[in-house]
């Protein structure tokens, strides 16, 4: 299996001009947490405007690649996909299989590569990996499904011939998860791998570059609120002391007078006696 980033003459010309779907998810349930995160970061990725109108695996390009079908809770309890599930792989423009030991060894997963093979052909097919090992063939640690290495013979069955998909792997010895997603991305784009990262990394750059302002602006409001505060709190417990001097004050003067009432009164007492 080889690692294409860029679809070869005619992959695309083929493609209907309205899918559903940009792109089918097929896994295993036990990867359904990678299925719920590449699926949501599928549909919110913003591709770059130099890449839109072009001629795609997932169709004329646009500013997202939605939607994308990803429900397990359809698939049916027999030994068939089902109306819904083979609706969906009729209507999706890619298929992109999450390759790991269980998906390998799932019915379900080998089924909808079949059906999506048979019904759009080999070449927009994307392989994710995310556990195991793709050279392991007939280990335990195989994580590519026999549907996914082989192609299909003029009966609409799996042959011996070797199957060629895109494959980004998302291992840390791999591509590692964010490299790997944007390696997904430009073969479903049909763009290079290089130029897609690097504008990928100048996004991050821009988009870090504003959350570093805005939190510097966000720390100097707050210090400016606390400045405030400080001074109001200063204010507060000066005038408290210039109520409570005057009320000393007030105190004072009315013992005063009383310690001179209590004196006169002793006076004229003494004068009546």
């Amino acid at each position: 299996m080889h690692d294409r980033a860029t679809p070869a003459p005619g992959e695309t010309e083929n493609i209907p001009a309205q899918l559903r779907y940009r792109a089918f998810l097929s896994y295993s349930h036990a990867d359904t947490k990678w299925a719920t995160w590449l699926m949501r970061r599928l549909e919110s990725f913003r591709v770059p405007g130099r890449f839109h109108g072009r001629a795609a695996p997932v169709g004329a390009v646009g500013a997202r690649i939605a939607p994308v079908f990803r429900d397990r809770d359809e698939l049916p309890t027999a030994g068939d996909l089902g109306e819904v599930v083979r609706a969906a792989l009729a209507d999706s423009a890619t298929l992109v299989v999450i390759c790991s030991p269980a998906s390998a060894q799932s019915r379900w997963v080998r089924e909808e590569i079949v059906t999506f093979k048979r019904l759009h052909g080999e070449m927009r097919v994307f392989a994710f990996v995310i556990a195991g090992e793709p050279k392991a063939e007939g280990t335990n640690e195989d994580c590519f499904s026999p549907a996914l290495r082989h192609g299909l013979g003029t009966d609409g069955q799996l042959a011996a011939t070797v199957a060629e998909h895109v494959a980004a792997d998302a291992l840390p010895q791999g591509d590692g998860r964010e490299d790997a997603f944007i390696r997904l991305v430009a073969g479903l784009l049909g763009v290079g791998f290089d130029d897609l990262r690097q504008r990928e990394l100048q996004r991050r750059h821009r988009r870090m570059t504003w959350i570093a302002v805005g939190s510097a602006a966000g720390m100097a409001a707050m210090i400016g609120l606390a400045a405030v505060a400080w001074i109001m709190r200063g204010d507060a417990l000066c005038r408290q002391d210039n109520s409570e001097e005057l009320m000393a004050d007030v105190l004072n003067d009315v013992k005063t007078r009383l310690e001179k009432t209590d004196k006169l009164d002793t006076l004229e007492e003494a004068v009546r006696g």
